[in-house]
């Protein structure tokens, strides 16, 4: 891996025409960058990215007609609310990790 030190108003450049410009760091860290890029090019983060790599076997749409007995419907809401509650986790312990990044970033950037 390549490890580059960047300020405030400053680029790489990968490839002929992609550009990635640091433009803020915030006081908690946070790290906003500005990417350049040919419009056929797709630009993710990285957490999107491999969620859109993954197949999606086990998320079959659910199929329900007047006739789905009501004990299928209320298995189905429940598995909806325990989706919920884990994707908050999931949530949480994201926005936990880029902080966690960011101060990294912030750190390497200004040789705290």
């Amino acid at each position: 891996m390549l490890v580059l030190s960047r300020y405030i108003d400053e680029s790489i450049v990968i490839g002929n025409d992609i550009e990635i410009t640091v433009v803020n760091v915030g006081k908690n860290g946070v790290v906003r960058l500005g990417i350049n890029a040919p419009k056929d090019i797709s630009v993710f983060r990285k957490e999107v990215f491999d969620k859109r790599q993954q197949p999606d076997k086990k998320n079959q749409p659910v199929r329900v007609s007047p006739d789905t007995p009501p004990d299928t419907l209320t298995a189905i809401v429940q598995n909806v609310q325990r989706i919920e509650e884990k994707l908050d986790t999931v949530v949480v312990l994201l926005e936990r990790l880029c902080e966690l990044l960011t101060d990294k970033v912030h750190n390497e950037l200004y040789d705290v």
